[in-house]
């Protein structure tokens, strides 16, 4: 970021986190066109087409203003925000599979690969849910209480199957896809990275691919595939899919899986900083024969000229924010649980998930005047609590941002000082 671009990038943060009450202005201004023409291109490129797409996930033509502060908030709040941190391992076997285990000892059932396609319920009580899978084994479940952790894009369609007209309505104003594509390609040899580097970025291709090479983070008591030939695996996602690639000419949701393998190496065949960096960390040139596995995620399948996934990705954008449900429903036993539920977080995380997770928990502990759980709120330093505080004061009188305040009084004590001077 260039430093004379810094006084503006500065402000309009401070600005955006002393607000409360007033930040829902800026969840609806986009990012890139507050940017755009404000700062030079350089920093444009970098905040826009790096830090906001592939660095943090986001939508880069639909990141509201106030999402991306609220992000670079969360990261100065933590203790060690130098690097991000990885699992040493498959997700499923590092984190998954022990905790359905450990549940599984605690009692709790699982009903894998069924899908739910109904909710019922009578006047203001949820009776039970309807699941099918594709055996036509089709169960019935009932409940005490109901919690539904589903991304909000099929929610939608389980509401609306069960005419619970509020909730799809809403829900259809809060459904958006993120068409982000993920792949694996396998090496049959080493390729070696520097460890400091989490994963790496190559913004410089069309489709702005990320890469994350497992064999530099797993343990090695972890496999790359079965039989030991596989050397490296690199795990990446595709980030701005709906741009033009420079091999077919085409978005990547228009590619079969086929060709779009073919895509993803040419682009990063292209990319010839990254090229350079790993014939300058390895004794041999990258070659595509060297690959021996490829594949686009089973998530993934083609169908009427175009790539679909099957469990659509949500995210935040500057418009459904405002849509953003309670974990309590209009249902005295019907509880909705997921990132994109109202959180001190606020942002599609990880951490958001588990603090809504606690939140519904604790609505049923309540009910049942149980023990409640204590949740971390993430919340902003003492210092612009009470930039907020008096923001909501000038607020409520339809008065200007603090920060523009305490501005036009500097300003005018300048002018004063100057006067009086002169």
């Amino acid at each position: 970021i260039s430093n004379k671009d810094l006084p503006f990038l500065y402000y309009s943060y401070l600005k955006v986190i002393s607000s409360d009450k007033r930040k829902d202005i800026f969840f609806k201004i986009k990012l890139n066109e507050y940017l755009k023409n404000k700062i030079t291109q350089d920093s444009y490129k970098y905040i826009i087409d790096f830090l906001s797409g592939p660095g943090y996930g986001f939508d880069k033509n639909n990141l509201s203003l106030a999402h991306f502060c609220i992000f670079i908030e969360h990261c100065f709040n933590s203790y060690d925000h130098t690097f991000w941190k990885t699992f040493n391992g498959p997700i499923n076997e590092v984190w998954f599979n022990p905790w359905v285990k450990f549940l599984k000892k605690n009692g709790v059932k699982f009903y894998f690969n069924n899908t739910l396609t109904k909710i019922n319920y009578s006047k203001n009580l949820i009776t039970s849910l309807e699941f099918s899978n594709n055996n036509n084994d089709n169960k019935i479940v009932y409940s005490d209480n109901f919690i539904l952790s589903i991304n909000p894009n099929n929610c939608y369609d389980i509401f609306k199957n069960s005419n619970l007209i509020n909730l799809s309505k809403k829900f259809l104003k809060l459904s958006v896809s993120n068409n982000q594509i993920s792949f694996r390609l396998g090496f049959k040899k080493k390729i070696n990275f520097d460890k400091k580097y989490t994963g790496i970025i190559l913004y410089d291709s069309p489709y702005n691919i990320t890469l994350r090479a497992y064999d530099n983070h797993w343990d090695d008591k972890y496999k790359l595939d079965y039989n030991g030939n596989i050397k490296s695996l690199w795990s990446g996602t595709l980030v701005t899919t709906y741009v033009k690639g420079s091999l077919f000419k085409k978005t990547a949701t228009s590619l079969d899986k086929k060709d779009l393998i073919k895509e993803i190496i040419h682009q990063i065949k292209e990319s010839k900083k990254f090229i350079n960096y790993i014939e300058n960390n390895n004794d041999f040139k990258f070659s595509e024969n060297d690959i021996i596995h490829t594949e686009i995620f089973q998530d993934w399948y083609f169908k009427d000229n175009r790539l679909i996934s099957k469990n659509k990705k949500w995210i935040n954008t500057n418009f459904n924010e405002d849509h953003r449900p309670s974990n309590f429903t209009n249902f005295e036993n019907f509880y909705i649980s997921g990132s994109h539920t109202k959180t001190s977080t606020n942002l599609w995380l990880m951490e958001s998930s588990v603090e809504s997770s606690l939140i519904t928990c604790n609505l049923i502990f309540k009910k049942y005047n149980d023990k409640i759980l204590k949740i971390y709120e993430h919340k902003s330093k003492f210092y612009f609590k009470l930039l907020k505080y008096f923001d909501n004061f000038l607020y409520n009188y339809k008065i200007i941002n603090i920060l523009d305040m305490l501005l036009l009084i500097i300003i005018i004590l300048i002018i004063y000082y100057i006067y009086k001077k002169y």
